[in-house]
């Protein structure tokens, strides 16, 4: 009897524990079972509550350690963001495994890409180098990988703008997803059409940024990946249909858009619009 029950015990807590294939570190284990509610539960608005409550149930997001808040109106770092796109559109860890793996079986003069990081110890400010394997899996997959440009290892700390998030999204599922909006969607084709549903793809906008930057979503740097994720149904902008590019996305926008990722039947249902017609410059009018 005491070793069925010791059985039946490991086994509620294998299935109550999401742990990655990648070598253990607190950042990748979850008990999805612990909480199903954040303390700051109420502050959850109607219109993001069912995301924000899918992506807590299989580890998508997890609560601030020191007092289970979600924080639904604040800001999210750029390395909360890719933690919520990694867990969520790769939720056993096997994807990243492959990255880690991939940094690890780089070796050049005698040493892999991976430990030639961990010498340089450029990220191990963030949060305390439990991200290391998070932040170079992902950079060895194409995801996130822009911010890895500055010397210091990236502003991987910094809330991350809209465009930037959607930009992660796209290369998230097309990583992690094998889904290639740019091709799923025929973006080359339809793009003149496609165009118009973005409000600001063309308009300067006032972004909300505290620097006041202003920019339209085709001047942006991957202006492809946010039309790819408007069409898909992922991304929506607000009542006059405008994206806001550089102005910094909130946590419950961020679990909204995931989810969407996640689950394509909560994707909304988009219809290209027709291109104009292009008017032929070389003809004299009669």
């Amino acid at each position: 009897m005491v070793a069925v029950n010791k059985q039946l015990n490991e086994e509620a807590i294998r299935l109550s524990v999401n742990v990655a294939t990648i070598p253990v570190q607190e950042h990748f284990v979850y008990n999805t079972q612990a909480s199903t509610r954040f303390s700051d539960d109420s502050s959850i608005r109607d219109y993001s509550r069912s995301s924000v409550e899918s992506l807590l149930a299989t580890g998508g997001i997890k609560g601030y350690p020191e007092d289970n808040t979600f924080r639904p109106q604040g800001t999210i770092t750029k390395l909360e963001f890719l933690s919520m796109v990694v867990n969520s559109l790769d939720q056993d860890g096997t994807k990243l495994a492959e990255g880690v793996q991939q940094a690890k079986d780089d070796v050049e003069d005698g040493i892999s890409y991976y430990d030639r990081y961990k010498k340089r110890g450029t990220l191990d400010s963030f949060w305390g180098g439990k991200a290391f394997d998070l932040i170079l899996g992902a950079r060895m997959l194409d995801i996130g990988i822009s911010y890895e440009r500055a010397s210091n290892g990236g502003n991987w700390d910094t809330p991350i703008t809209r465009q930037d998030a959607a930009m992660m999204v796209y290369q998230g599922l097309k990583a992690l997803k094998g889904n290639d909006l740019y091709v799923t969607m025929g973006v080359a084709e339809n793009r003149n059409g496609g165009k118009k549903l973005i409000g600001d793809w063309d308009e300067l906008t006032d972004t909300d940024v505290p620097d006041g930057y202003r920019q339209s979503v085709s001047s942006c740097a991957h202006p492809d990946d946010i039309l790819s994720l408007y069409e898909a149904g992922i991304l929506q902008g607000d009542s006059e249909s405008k994206f806001y590019p550089n102005k910094y996305l909130t946590r419950e926008d961020s679990a909204i858009i995931i989810d969407k990722a996640v689950n394509p039947e909560k994707r909304a249902k988009v219809t290209i619009p027709e291109a104009d017609k292009e008017i032929d410059k070389t003809e004299r009018a009669v």
